[in-house]
């Protein structure tokens, strides 16, 4: 039987007319308790139509508003620390993936913003990370050694070098790839390749281990076989675009991808957009993708609360121990 999402948000209507904002002012206790709880909550039925909502909403649990510091997919910046979600055309699907796990610091908390409902699908996915690791079963150890991340930017590929580290010269790149403990490498012809290596899974409260990584999203079989030959001919097989193998550099198997993309997609629910609809998301209890659309479709989204050690400790626990050198990466909390 299908997933719902019904079954897996919180969700809770809103009178008509009734401002979110003031109404999570007046409720941010009540907010944070059922985030706590049920990982995933959905506002419906408010007036919900400033552009910045999803950042000001996200506020309500976290004043540390969070930037991507190293982008891994297009998207824009709106105003403040609120963004557009990723901008890939309306074919293509976007696999579940939890947020910035392709790095060791990450938000906890993620805010959707549904701004304008596309025509035909464009359903933003969840995907319970519990069911899903258990899901995983014998493949989830394999990565706890972690995963390495190789990137290749070269001109008129994929998004350029400045876009991802938000920068404008190379210097600026080279301070960031610094602080987050990345290798960079100058290429001939205006390319570049990063290398750097993240945790592979998480730890749950119990113990268990919890599928916290983007080598699927990275690996170089979500090319297309005549993609991927043709750039392995005009770049070479370690010159694609994007590839994650094991931390030690052994290849993670195309067979092995495949079976992680049927346990995703087989514990996949899609959230049936409402205009004015606001979702809160631990980035530790749900993954998150999107369906392919048709006509036009905007969401925005913000982050927040950076986290430097892959467990999921309680969601408003105090904060020591958690933040990382890396925080000034993301930028400082944004004033309200």
């Amino acid at each position: 039987m299908a997933l719902s999402y019904l079954d897996l948000v919180d969700l809770v209507e809103g009178a008509r007319g009734t401002d979110v904002r003031a109404w999570l002012r007046d409720n941010s206790q009540d907010i944070k308790a059922r985030v706590e709880k049920a990982g995933a909550v959905l506002l419906r039925g408010f007036d919900a139509t400033d552009p910045e909502i999803a950042g000001k909403a996200l506020q309500t649990l976290s004043d540390e508003l969070l930037e991507d510091a190293f982008w891994s997919t297009p998207r824009t910046g709106v105003s403040g620390k609120t963004f557009t979600a990723t901008e890939y055309p309306g074919p293509r699907t976007i696999a579940l993936h939890s947020e910035m796990a392709y790095m060791n610091t990450f938000p906890r908390f993620l805010c959707f913003h549904s701004i304008r409902v596309a025509e035909a699908g464009g359903e933003t996915t969840l995907g319970p990370l519990d069911r899903i690791s258990k899901a995983l079963g014998d493949v989830l150890p394999k990565f706890e050694g972690g995963v390495k991340y190789v990137r290749n930017y070269h001109p008129g590929v994929d998004i350029p070098w400045q876009q991802a580290f938000r920068v404008k010269t190379q210097g600026e790149a080279e301070a960031i790839a610094r602080k987050m403990g990345m290798q960079m490498q100058w290429l001939d012809g205006g390319s570049l390749r990063t290398t750097h290596t993240a945790q592979g899974v998480a730890t749950a409260e119990d113990g268990s281990n919890l599928w916290f990584n983007q080598s699927h999203v990275f690996h170089a079989s979500n090319l297309s076989a005549k993609e991927r030959a043709a750039m392995s001919e005009i770049f070479g097989e370690d010159g694609l675009p994007r590839n994650a193998t094991f931390s030690n550099g052994t290849p993670i198997p195309d067979e092995m991808i495949v079976q992680i993309h049927t346990a995703l997609e087989d514990n996949t629910a899609g959230v049936e957009w409402q205009s004015g609809d606001v979702l809160f998301v631990d980035n530790m209890r749900f993954m998150h993708g999107r369906r392919p659309f048709s006509g036009e479709r905007k969401v925005h989204v913000a982050m927040a609360q950076a986290q430097a050690i892959p467990k999921r400790i309680p969601p408003f626990q105090a904060k020591s121990g958690i933040r990382s050198k890396l925080f000034g990466l993301f930028g400082q909390p944004k004033a309200s």
